[in-house]
């Protein structure tokens, strides 16, 4: 197919690369022009696995003059006091809906409510892992889509994540919020076995914390996935995510007691880092979460609990 992603930055350029990978025609826009250069002429470097050897294969320009049979927007969308903010996804919604292009599909998180003013473009978030975006595209076999079932958008998906994939389509503020709510459900299962931890550790039964862990995710309807003691979570997606549904919740007098709780039980765990005796080499490398290829800070936990630390060993 003929594809044009709409923002290509660090999470746009992976899903692209991907997509050329799969076998479509990909143009890949950016307003930086000296960015859309270096990678036009090979001179740009990505660290992420899996995207440098297919970036020859995506076509780059810095205005958007084709006619995409889907056309995937991939801009920022960054935090803001109600959630997320759609100012750049706004402007670039506006532009890209009047160049007639048959099918778009918003791949960036919003804030539920949102899709509702663009009843003609479908929302599909891409659930990513930095350091990993492309591989678990391979991997991916559930993909989430707000708006009516459509026989081109299920092929599109299909080529990409192959024949055996679902296609869950539901309406787009119902999308909106399977998204935030499966990273709430994750980030609560991580809260919950740092909880289990600490108590493990106050109690003098440390030792015991795996055994504790595993015989709990041994349950089919729990599961070992996410449910491991270490450090926080973190990064650009989780914290984000969750405090966006906060927002949804009370916006609507839901009780939001569950992700309040696991945002800051995850918070607590930072105070409870600093006071073990971390191994000083855990420090070297300060990214959100273990063995990344990519660098990333964004809400780590190490950067968190260093800072602890310090204050702590001050007073």
């Amino acid at each position: 197919m003929l594809v044009t992603v709409i923002g290509i930055g660090k999470v746009g350029l992976a899903y692209a690369t991907f997509l050329a990978e799969k076998g479509h025609a990909v143009t890949g826009i950016d307003l930086n022009e000296q960015y859309v250069k270096s990678l036009q002429d090979g001179t740009f470097e990505c660290p992420e696995p899996g995207v440098q050897e297919h970036i020859g294969r995506v076509t780059y320009k810095t205005k958007d003059d084709t006619q995409a049979e889907i056309c995937v927007v991939l801009v920022d969308t960054p935090t803001c006091y109600a959630g997320y903010d759609h100012a750049n996804l706004e402007r670039v919604l506006q532009d890209v809906v009047k160049k007639g292009h048959e099918r778009i599909i918003v791949s960036c998180t919003t804030q539920p409510g949102f899709m509702k003013k663009w009843p003609n473009v479908y929302y599909s978030p891409l659930f990513i892992q930095l350091g990993n975006i492309v591989n678990h595209q391979k991997t991916t076999k559930n993909i989430l889509v707000g708006g009516q079932p459509d026989a081109k958008i299920s092929e599109f998906f299909r080529i990409n994540h192959g024949e055996d994939a679902k296609v869950h389509y539901m309406a787009p503020t119902a999308a909106e919020v399977a998204k935030l709510a499966l990273n709430c459900m994750i980030t609560t299962k991580i809260s919950f076995a740092n909880m289990i931890s600490e108590a493990l550790w106050r109690s003098g039964y440390d030792h015991e914390t795996d055994n504790v862990l595993d015989f709990v995710g041994s349950d089919p309807r729990i599961g070992d996935k996410c449910l491991k003691a270490g450090w926080g979570y973190g990064g650009p997606c989780f914290p984000r995510d969750n405090r966006a549904l906060c927002t949804f919740l009370r916006e609507w007098g839901a009780a939001d007691y569950i992700p309040i709780a696991t945002h800051e039980t995850n918070e607590r765990h930072a105070v409870v880092m600093a006071m073990k005796n971390v191994d000083p080499s855990e420090f070297l490398d300060l990214n959100y979460k273990p063995d990344c290829p990519v660098v990333c800070t964004e809400e780590s936990h190490k950067v968190k609990t260093l800072q602890i630390k310090k204050f702590l060993d001050n007073k």
